[in-house]
């Protein structure tokens, strides 16, 4: 897909609405699959999945918080996964496998008191939770315990008794040490200055501090070891060197084990890889409204009360209202007029998020919708960044590169040729749009120019925009400023789309709302002289 049409139609920023819980959702963000026309089939059971997943969550408001906290501490383990068949597992394996084993039992169960089994199958996880669990302790942390092997907990108490005679065996040989050197405290390290040369002698000249380090100013005694000491650590040394092989042996043997349950703790993965990211479009769904869409193959887009969201939220922010709008076009070629400000080019980014929302199976922001897969979603601003082209040259080479794509594709064509000479702008686009319909796509072009509204085979649109009668009372002096003007302009704004006759011309309004906007009434009354 296309970063730059995404980034241009925000459909990056309406991703970054969905938020997934953990880490196994936020990688398969990463890395949705995208669904295009002859897919249909495939993309309903998804779309029914997540369905049974909204319907749930809207019935049962504590699962809400039940599946959050869930998936929130499963890890994902890719490189964990891949090593089980191959080689032993670390210690710190076994813990985040078992962490995931734990949660993943927790979230079957809950598919299981919700009727979700069918949808998440998880398979029998209850062997390899046994596995690592031999203490039944029934928690997500793991240990190398005497359960898997009595030596281990012989040998770490052995190891405790011994660390705790050697720190015992320091602290008094340390006091000694006090005592005899008469120093004002116990110590292990002890700094001198190269100025205190009696210190120094004595340190130097004691048979229970060494020296370990020294620089310009100072030099460094460390306590020197004692026979007891050193035995004491040479046993404390190979007591730990029994331990590390005892355990090793464990990991070996418990690997062994659970080798034989890497394929069904790989579909569990894979599983809270799709079921966080269900949960994530689910709690986007509720709280934005969406619908689940029925996908059609006719090439149409019947979406009634479509809603931009990044926009809503943009408005909703500063305070201003949003309208939704009725997208509903059943015609292969659809030409859109209007004035600036009109919402024509927000109509046209409305429809491109909401059929890139369909491709990757997510709800949909509106009172209902009925649509099709499309190959490819098309946008003409700036989808190519070629360099030493003009912003008509870019314009046309993207242009060329989608019509030669195969498939169904969504044109969204926002004043194509606007950036040439209008009398050759306006042809060109008749031309392409004469072209585009013998296309499998559904093309949407608003634009200024007359002509392209004329067309036999193209279906003509307008934005309602603002009633004349009320625009003249906007025109009366007032002594607002701009901003309120502005702010005035876009409340009594009209965008519901109308679908206008062949004999209808195309609206304009354009010289009522330069005069509300304060252009000088001189220039107004010349426009509206040349325009009859």
């Amino acid at each position: 897909m296309d970063k730059a049409v995404n980034s241009t139609l925000q459909f990056d920023v309406l991703l970054n609405m969905i938020i997934p819980v953990g880490e196994s959702g936020r990688h398969f963000k990463h890395h949705l699959p995208i669904w295009k026309s002859g897919q249909e089939a495939l993309l309903r059971k998804e779309f029914l999945r997540l369905e049974a997943m909204i319907s749930m969550l809207k019935k049962h408001k504590p699962a809400v918080e039940q599946f959050r906290n869930a998936l929130a501490d499963i890890p994902w383990l890719p490189q964990t996964l891949k090593a089980m068949p191959e080689r032993p597992l670390h210690l710190h394996e076994c813990f985040e496998l078992k962490k995931l084993v734990y949660y993943a039992l927790q979230l079957k169960e809950l598919c299981s008191k919700h009727n979700l089994t069918r949808l998440y199958p998880f398979p029998d996880l209850e062997k390899p939770y046994a596995l690592l669990d031999p203490e039944h302790r029934h928690s997500p942390s793991f240990a190398l315990s005497s359960a898997f092997d009595p030596k281990l907990a012989q040998y770490l108490a052995q190891l405790q008794d011994l660390q705790l005679t050697k720190r015992q065996t320091e602290h008094q040989l340390m006091k000694t040490a006090q005592k005899s050197l008469h120093l004002s405290q116990t110590t292990a390290t002890i700094v001198i200055s190269r100025l205190q040369t009696a210190k120094l002698k004595s340190l130097s000249q004691s048979p229970y501090y060494q020296l370990a380090d020294e620089n310009f100013a100072n030099l460094t005694f460390k306590l020197k070891d004692s026979k007891q000491l050193i035995t004491l650590k040479k046993q404390i040394s190979l007591l730990t060197t029994r331990l590390s092989k005892t355990e090793e042996v464990v990991l070996k043997s418990l690997s062994k084990k659970l080798k034989s349950h890497a394929k069904a703790i790989n579909r569990t993965a894979e599983l809270i890889c799709k079921l966080d990211w269900d949960y994530a479009k689910a709690i986007f769904a509720i709280q934005h409204n969406c619908v689940i869409p029925i996908l059609s193959s006719k090439i149409q887009l019947r979406i009634p009360q479509a809603v931009n969201l990044p926009l809503k939220q943009h408005l909703t922010a500063s305070g201003r209202n949003y309208q939704p709008i009725d997208l509903l076009f059943s015609s292969g070629l659809n030409v859109l007029t209007g004035p600036n400000m009109g919402g024509k080019t927000t109509a046209l980014i409305t429809a491109g998020q909401i059929c890139l929302m369909a491709k990757y199976a997510i709800p949909i922001p509106a009172g209902e919708a009925e649509l099709c897969l499309f190959d490819n979603v098309w946008f003409n601003r700036d989808s190519t960044h070629e360099e030493n082209l003009s912003s008509f040259g870019r314009e046309i080479v993207s242009l060329s590169n989608i019509l030669k794509k195969k498939g169904r594709n969504l044109l969204l064509m926002d004043e194509l040729a606007k950036g040439t000479n209008p009398a050759e702008g306006e042809v060109i686009l008749i031309a392409v749009l004469d072209y585009a319909k013998k296309l499998p796509c559904l093309t949407l072009a608003a634009t200024h120019f007359d002509k392209p509204a004329y067309l036999k085979s193209a279906a003509h649109y307008a934005i309602k925009g603002i009633d004349l009668k009320t625009l003249s009372k906007l025109i009366t002096p007032t002594e607002n400023n701009l901003k309120e003007q502005l702010n005035l302009l876009n409340t009594l704004m009209d965008y519901s789309l109308i679908k206008l006759s062949k004999s209808t011309k195309p609206p304009q309004n354009a010289i009522p709302i330069a005069q509300a906007l304060g252009l000088p009434e001189e220039i107004i009354q010349k426009a509206l002289h040349l325009i009859k």
